[in-house]
This record gives C-alpha cells, structure tokens and sequence, in this order.
C-alpha cells in the first residue's frame, strides 16, 4: 500500500525530535507519495530558513522512496470548488484544499490527510507537542 503524505507527517520527520509514533511509522514505510504541493512547501519552508543540508537529505530522501503526485489541472478546479464550500465552512489549510484532488485521481493511495486519518494524526502531534510544553 501507497500513502500519499501530508507536509504536516513529513516535516515532522524531519524534527530534531520528531514524534516516535510517526517516526516510527515513517520507518515502516518502503515507498510512499507526496503531491507537488506538498514539495512545493517542504522546500519553500526549508528555504526560507536556509536549512540547505535538510533540503538535500529530503530530495535524497525522496529520490529514494517517494512518488511526487503533480496537479493535474482537473485537479486544480476540483480543489478551487471544494476550497470555496471548505472556506465558507472555515475549516481550510493550504495542504488539504490540494491532497483531496490528487487522492481522487489516484484511488490507489490512501490519503494521510483524510479527515479520520489527519486527525488521528494531529491528535497524537498535539499531545505529543503538549508533553514537551508540560516538560519545560
């Protein structure tokens, strides 16, 4: 099985410390994709902070294991249709408005980012980040 990741997963895996559940998890994985976006923000955020070394171990990393999933243009409008109902609702991130359209064109690959997954996740982060609040 493929999974189709998010920035939030591989950026945490890039910590110093990153999460042991999700490093761990990450370990398990032999191959896995991200969407042009997602690289498109890995690379702008390790950019930004001139973080060059962990830039070159990310496309090392992803020359090894992963599939970069472009936008295709279909995807594109079905994002701008599902960012519009998204945003109206006020429940929006960057990352989400662009996995979905990639997912649906990829049936193949379970999505990280999907609601049930992505909070399972973010739950876990939280009370990981919190723990790290509480140890000072």
């Amino acid at each position: 099985m493929t999974y189709l990741l998010d920035t939030n997963v591989v950026s945490e895996v890039m910590r110093r410390l990153p999460n042991p559940g999700v490093a761990e998890w990450f370990s398990t994985l032999d191959t896995f994709s991200v969407s042009a976006v997602t690289l498109e923000e890995l690379v702008y955020g390790l950019r930004r902070r001139s973080m060059l070394a962990k830039e070159a171990w990310l496309r090392r990393m992803l020359a090894d294991k992963a599939d970069v999933v472009p936008v295709t243009v279909a995807a594109a409008h079905w994002s701008g249709e599902r960012r519009a109902v998204l945003e109206f609702r006020k429940f929006t991130t960057f990352h989400a408005r662009h996995m979905g359209p990639s997912r649906r064109l990829r049936q193949t690959m379970p999505t990280i980012g999907s609601a049930g997954d992505f909070e399972r996740v973010v739950d876990e982060f939280l009370e990981w980040r919190r723990g790290l609040a509480a140890d000072g």
